[in-house]
């Protein structure tokens, strides 16, 4: 209603003056023409004074439900804040007046945010959102500002161009958000920070904040990373993988590469994983990790693990074929396909159309699969399933994450592929006692181990 106070007060008081004003100038008038009807006069002047008022309160209703519309447009109806559009207007508005290198614009993600939701509630995320959206306003100057966009994301506009400085001052902003937090929420609050300078302040606003989003993106673990050119080439680089991709698919440029498992015991080949490489005729041979962590966050690690899964049923085709004995191989699969009920049919049905035994294909799960709250269900679900269509599945990077054993409880794996860094210290004793007990342990849960990155007898 405060919205209507002004545009209301303005139109009763414009309705009292203009009947005043309007009365007084229409006895006038009658009384030069020497009218002489009282009724005709009143008459005239009360149907004047309400078309003009009528008038009036139509320019007055249009002019505050503009206001209003301007209002919802621009703010973020959560915290009251500026919303995407709203920043994106005060930003064209500050852009004209600020210099190369003296401003900057701020990504700020709170990762895991949604993990505050999921143990206490929405209103409670919703109450530490409008908190933070609280705290930096309280940070900033009048000349800077802030909005929310995005849920759990926010920007920020520093008048300020010094990295040191910027910061410094982003070291403060987030030792002052937790402050304001609840001591049971302090600990969820994790602040991904991107910051891009503003070398030029005619570009356009949505390239400014793609640069600071993609400074979040790539930060190497910083407190805030900074745009700049090495983060443009790894954009670029990505942006040429993403383009040749559904071409090395047809074309076969991704190459599998069998590592062969040995089997101690028996000291022979007991089985083999597939890694794969990436043939790019301009590039050379690329290791998975420069392109796997693209793929995996733009949803392609799907399309990959099908191909790969594809080419080793293949590759074990031709061994039955030439008549070579069977041995296990296992594939990696992403956590994306959990997303998906059905996914492991699909599988299958490669695996049927090559004829290839279940048993003899296995699954890699890396331990953040199942460190991912959001899929604990679905991984139950999915490990289910495969041992219903016969498919063996494996723990790998056993050890690297911090709740291993609690996996081996919770999870029916069929192996666990310890992490190397188990044996990169295999002289020392405590070394030596902590796989011993790592071996005991799966003898016991009639779990296989596989020892990663042993490649000497020693």
């Amino acid at each position: 209603m405060n919205n209507w106070k002004s545009p209301v007060q303005k139109y009763v008081l414009t309705s009292i003056i203009s009947l005043t004003l309007l009365t007084a100038a229409l006895f006038l008038l009658i009384y030069l023409m020497n009218w002489q009807s009282l009724p005709m006069m009143l008459l005239i002047a009360y149907v004047s004074c309400i078309l003009i008022n009528q008038m009036i309160f139509s320019i007055l209703f249009k002019y505050a439900h503009q206001k209003q519309l301007e209002k919802y447009t621009i703010t973020d109806s959560l915290t009251g804040g500026l919303n995407e559009t709203g920043f994106a207007m005060a930003y064209k508005h500050a852009a004209a007046a600020i210099q190369p290198d003296s401003c900057a614009v701020i990504f700020i993600h709170m990762q895991n945010f949604r993990l505050i939701n999921e143990n206490f509630s929405i209103n409670t995320g919703n109450e530490i959102l409008k908190q933070i959206s609280h705290g930096l306003n309280q940070t900033i100057s009048d000349d800077e500002f802030t909005a929310r966009v995005n849920g759990d994301q926010f920007y920020l506009f520093f008048h300020e161009g010094n990295q040191a400085l910027i910061h410094a001052r982003l070291h403060h902003l987030t030792k002052t958000l937790l402050s304001m937090m609840p001591a049971y929420i302090q600990s969820y609050i994790k602040l991904e920070i991107g910051v891009c300078v503003i070398d030029d302040p005619a570009l356009p606003v949505e390239i400014i904040q793609a640069r600071a989003h993609a400074a979040c993106k790539f930060n190497q673990g910083a407190e805030c990373a900074f745009y700049d050119a090495v983060i443009l080439k790894q954009m670029n680089c990505e942006q040429e993988l993403n383009l040749l991709f559904d071409k090395a698919i047809k074309n076969h440029d991704f190459l599998v590469y069998l590592q062969p498992k040995i089997n101690l015991a028996k000291q022979q080949l007991g089985g083999a994983e597939a890694l794969i490489r990436w043939q790019i005729p301009q590039a050379g041979l690329l290791s998975p990790a420069e392109f796997m962590p693209l793929f995996e966050r733009n949803g392609k690690i799907r399309q990959l693990d099908l191909y790969m899964f594809e080419q080793v049923c293949i590759i074990m085709r031709k061994w039955i074929l030439q008549g070579k004995e069977l041995i296990p191989v296992s594939v990696n699969l992403s956590r994306q396909h959990f997303y998906e009920a059905d996914f492991l049919y699909t599988f299958d049905a490669i695996a049927e159309k090559y004829q290839i035994p279940r048993n003899f294909l296995e699954f890699e799960l890396t331990e953040s699969i199942f460190l991912n709250p959001d899929q604990i269900h679905l991984v139950k679900n999915g490990i289910l399933k495969m041992h219903e269509l016969g498919f063996k599945c494996s723990l790998d990077d056993f050890g690297s994450g911090y709740s291993s054993l609690g996996l081996l409880k919770e999870f029916e794996v069929d192996a666990l592929k310890l992490d190397r860094i188990f044996f990169l210290d295999i002289e020392n004793k405590k070394a030596k006692d902590v796989i011993g007990c790592l071996i005991d342990l799966a003898k016991k849960l009639h779990v296989a181990i596989v020892a990663e990155g042993i490649e000497d007898i020693q």
